[in-house]
C-alpha cells in the first residue's frame, strides 16, 4: 500500500494537482508548509547493499535521511490515497 500511495501522490504532484489551502489552518502556516515541502523533497527510494555476497540488497521508501523525518509526507500520502478511493464518502 505504501508504494501505491507514493505512486499516486507522485503522479498528482507531477500533474500539479496538489495544493495547500490558503490560508493554511495552522499555528505556523509558513513553517508547516515548508516542513511538508522539505519532507517531500527528501522522500525517495532508499537502497542498502547486502552485508556480504550471500545477503540480499534492500530497498524502501523513506525520508529518514540525515536525521530528517518523513511523518508529514507519509500522512499526506495516506490522505491522498484514501480520499481518492471511490465510494469513500458515500
Amino acid at each position: 500500500m505504501k508504494y501505491a500511495a507514493c505512486t499516486l501522490l507522485n503522479t498528482l504532484l507531477r500533474d500539479q494537482r496538489v495544493a495547500f489551502k490558503n490560508p493554511l489552518l495552522s499555528e505556523d502556516p509558513d513553517g508547516n508548509r515548508r516542513r511538508v515541502e522539505d519532507q517531500l523533497r527528501i522522500y525517495s527510494m532508499q537502497f542498502k547493499q547486502a552485508q556480504n555476497v550471500f545477503g540480499k540488497g534492500r530497498q524502501a521508501l523513506s525520508g529518514k535521511v540525515g536525521g530528517m523525518k518523513d511523518d508529514v509526507a507519509i500522512a499526506l500520502q495516506l490522505g491522498v490515497y484514501y480520499s481518492s478511493r471511490e465510494g469513500l464518502y458515500t
